[in-house]
Order: structure tokens, then C-alpha cells, then sequence
């Protein structure tokens, strides 16, 4: 055996002094782990875009707290419109559009329109008689009852006689008779006539803001 051969070891005398100092001495060595070189990015908006401005967006790294943004492109406005001033046939009228986003509004002008408020008007006249058929005067013969005494005619028919009768009994002609006596009688037939409606102005419509007439 050589000078050398108190020292040396066979390897399983080595692997046991490697556990020993292992599991004895406490001593503790640091190796250096590479980066994996994969971030895990989660996102967050930290500005909101507007109708005309970018917003943000802000990515940062669950390991290491890396962090950068991004832009958010304006998202443009969303306009509705209503009519504020209706037109009419005089007047032009106003539509207003009005964003839902940001409340921006502008308006623009409504032609006039024909849209006329129309008011009826009806015809005017007058009623005038009017003669259909012109009068005229009929002359017819009656057979009268005349006293002898006096001559007084007391009329044509029963009633005649009866007249006549009574006026010989209780007047001044007591005693005397009558007789009949064909009477020339006139009689006068009016005319025929009827109102009618004389139109003076026709009925029509019109505009009661331009005047307009149809």
C-alpha cells in the first residue's frame, strides 16, 4: 500500500460522507434558476374611451408586475334625433340630434312644409221668394138669392135662401118675395211662389296660418 492509500476512499465510503455532511452539517448552497421568459399578463381599463377620445388599457404581470397599455379607440358618438320645432307652411322647424354617449348636440333646419291647417268656411247666401207661376183673377157666375123688396143679394146656395127668408119675416120687406139672379163673382187666384237659397260666396278652405285657399 502506497502513502496515498490511507486516503483513499471507495465510493460508497464517499457517498456516505456526502450523506453525512448532508444530513449533519446544515450547510446550504443557491443555484441560479432561469427565467422562463413567459409573462401572465391580466388587463384592466384604466381610462374609459370617450365619442372622440382613446382610452386605456393597462396589461400587468401576475409574477413579476410588468406592466404596459394599450390604447382603446373612441368608440364615435351615437346620435338620435327628435323634431324640437315642428315646420309649417310659414315657419321652417328644428330637428336637434342629441348623442346618448356624451350628450353633444347639434341641429339642423326643417324645410316649411305643405302641411296647412285648413279651415272650412261654408257658403253664404240668402233665401229669395221666387214666383213659379203669376196670379190671376178667375171670374165664375153664382145663383144668388135677391130680395124683391130691397134688392139685397144674400149670397148663392141654401144659405142664400135661408137668409133671404129670415130677412122677409122679421124686416122691413115683411110680406115681400126673392128671386134668383145669376151673379158675376171674381176670384182671385195668388200667385205661386217658393224661397230659394241665392248663393253670395261659395264654400271653401283655408289656411289659417298663410291663407292659402282651395
Amino acid at each position: 500500500m502506497s502513502d496515498n492509500d490511507d486516503f483513499k476512499e471507495t465510493p460508497r465510503q464517499l457517498w456516505g460522507i456526502d450523506l453525512a455532511h448532508k444530513h449533519r452539517c446544515g450547510d446550504t448552497k443557491t443555484e441560479t434558476v432561469p427565467a422562463t421568459g413567459e409573462h401572465s399578463y391580466t388587463f384592466t381599463v384604466t381610462k374609459e374611451p370617450g365619442c372622440e377620445t382613446e382610452g386605456e388599457r393597462t396589461y400587468t404581470c401576475g409574477v413579476c408586475n410588468d406592466s404596459y397599455t394599450e390604447s382603446i379607440p373612441a368608440i364615435g358618438h351615437n346620435y338620435t334625433s327628435t323634431v324640437t320645432t315642428p315646420p309649417t307652411c310659414v315657419t321652417e322647424g328644428v330637428r336637434t340630434y342629441t348623442c346618448t354617449n356624451c350628450g353633444d348636440s347639434y341641429t339642423e333646419v326643417i324645410p316649411v312644409s305643405e302641411d296647412h291647417q285648413w279651415v272650412h268656411h261654408e257658403a253664404t247666401g240668402h233665401y229669395e221668394t221666387v214666383t213659379i207661376e203669376e196670379g190671376w183673377t178667375e171670374t165664375i157666375y153664382e145663383t144668388h138669392a135677391i130680395c124683391n123688396g130691397c134688392g139685397q143679394d144674400f149670397g148663392p146656395g141654401q144659405e142664400g135662401i135661408n137668409a133671404v127668408g129670415d130677412h122677409i119675416l122679421f124686416s122691413d120687406c115683411w110680406g115681400s118675395s126673392y128671386h134668383s139672379e145669376q151673379v158675376a163673382v171674381e176670384i182671385e187666384h195668388p200667385p205661386v211662389t217658393e224661397d230659394r237659397w241665392v248663393e253670395d260666396t261659395p264654400a271653401y278652405d283655408e289656411c289659417s296660418l298663410c291663407h292659402k285657399r282651395k
